[in-house]
């Protein structure tokens, strides 16, 4: 069920006129894409550098909405000739989304469960959304986690004293203290810090410092800290001492509230053991590897801030499943070779874990990778794709396909470290790349992909295996 806005709480919210008043005086949830169901809905008219809502407004209403928000005067003529809709015109429309998504936030008094991080927000979402579920918890809404995602996740909500799990992203400096402060929530953590968006924010440093504002801007929250990562354990020692309600989850550390370890079975399970508040367990978990065990304590340390008793997250820890497109394995009997699909995003530090992933599971000799272009690094591309080629998994692998715009750095750095195996590469995938690994391809081999999902890899895992959606990708 949907939220019911009244029009009288809209216009307290937004900073706008109202032209028109249509009937009825109510909206069954709000909308920014006109290609959505938008029945009975209000339409945020948004303007950004390569779109504009309104042009889209004669669609919206054609498919049922029954009220606009705009900001460009020119529109309101046109839209006043619908007696039924309900026109009401704005400076900023994305500000009058942020407003009336806080302004509903605070009258439901949601209950907040706020993660950001280079890596792993999504999944600690996701894994959180399952150890939660006894509070019935909503979601952010696929990866909602920016000025616009936000406030269209804060809007789902339809209960009283509800507890959201909202990701909190940031391209730029700036962006998750405002985030944070729109949703003001009761639990803030951050999974890790890592190389990512250096586009924006151009250093670790900065990374650190943009990520830590999800604390500085949450005072009255509980602070979950990751004391594994270098950057988080000194967000720890700066932040905590002074602050009243803190859990921290660890590896290596007794005294952490969630201790977690865990033996390695396969690429696609894994034992967990340790400690979650007073109580001790282990359980069989369906995933691997060192940065969903860092996914899985965060979540674990998030139930219990929410209240979840230790013994019931301990039970629905083997529920948790990885989020589509992210490290999947997949098996094809019928040409008995195995697909490792991770291409929903590609960044140094998640790279580097997908390719120690794939030399633990395959021998070099039966390894093909397509790997592609990690986007958002700034001016430190080139030193970061230098880097993946110098890898040594990537060294070993008898096949190596690259797609993007670094392929020549790619090629001039395993020419120069002695690869002995076959390269190709492209500027994007086409039937070139997908030749040579069917000619490749061999029986009990493994293909790996992973890149930034700009370069739409998952092509050529359909090409491969004749399948249409194995795997659920949010272009938004």
């Amino acid at each position: 069920m949907p939220c019911l806005l009244e029009l009288d709480f809209l216009l307290k919210a937004v900073n706008g006129s109202i032209l028109q008043r249509g009937n009825p005086n109510f909206f069954s949830g709000v909308t920014t894409d006109s290609r959505q169901s938008v029945k009975n809905k209000l339409f945020f008219a948004l303007k950004g550098p390569r779109f504009d809502g309104h042009d889209f407004l004669n669609s919206a209403i054609e498919k049922g909405v029954i009220g606009c928000i705009v900001s460009r005067e020119d529109k309101t003529q046109e839209l006043l000739k619908n007696r039924k809709l309900t026109v009401i015109q704005v400076p900023d429309t994305l500000k009058a989304l942020q407003e009336l998504a806080q302004l509903w936030t605070q009258h439901l008094q949601t209950k907040v469960l706020a993660v950001t991080g280079s890596n792993g927000k999504t999944t600690s979402r996701a894994f959180s959304e399952v150890l939660c579920s006894s509070l019935k918890p909503f979601a952010s809404t696929k990866s909602y986690n920016n000025s616009i995602g936000v406030p269209l996740s804060l809007l789902t909500v339809n209960r009283r004293e509800a507890f959201l799990i909202q990701e909190i992203g940031t391209s730029r400096p700036g962006e998750i203290a405002f985030l944070t402060s729109l949703c003001d929530p009761l639990i803030s953590a951050v999974t890790m810090v890592g190389p990512s968006h250096l586009e924006g924010l151009y250093s670790l440093t900065a990374i650190a410092q943009e990520k830590q504002q999800i604390y500085l801007n949450s005072p009255k929250a509980l602070w979950v800290f990751n004391r594994d990562n270098v950057w988080t354990d000194k967000m720890f020692h700066e932040l905590a001492p002074s602050h009243p309600s803190v859990l921290i989850f660890s590896s290596r550390r007794e005294n952490a509230d969630v201790r977690l370890n865990w033996i390695q079975e396969s690429a696609q399970s894994s034992v967990v053991a340790g400690h979650i508040g007073p109580v001790r367990s282990q359980v069989k978990v369906t995933f691997s590897g060192a940065p969903n065990l860092e996914n899985l304590m965060c979540a674990s340390a998030l139930a219990l801030g929410a209240g979840i008793d230790p013994k019931e997250i301990w039970q629905k820890i083997p529920q948790c499943r990885l989020p589509k497109g992210r490290q999947e394995w997949f098996q094809v009997k019928d040409k008995n070779i195995s697909i490792v699909f991770d291409a929903y995003n590609a960044n140094p530090s998640s790279m580097d874990f997908f390719l120690q992933s794939c030399g633990k599971f395959s021998k070099p000799d039966q390894r093909l990778l397509v790997i592609g272009d990690m986007k958002e690094l700034g001016g430190d591309s080139e030193r970061y794709h230098r880097e993946l080629a110098q890898h040594s998994e990537v060294l070993k692998s008898r096949f190596v396909a690259f797609v993007g715009e670094y392929a020549g750095i790619i090629e001039e750095q395993l020419r120069d470290r002695g690869f002995k195996g076959r390269f190709i590469s492209s500027k994007t995938y086409d039937n070139n790349i997908l030749s040579a690994v069917k000619e490749e391809l061999q029986p009990e081999d493994l293909l790996a992909i992973k890149a930034s999902r700009s370069l739409r890899l998952e092509r050529l895992f359909f090409d491969l295996t004749g399948q249409k959606k194995l795997f659920y990708i949010d272009w938004v």
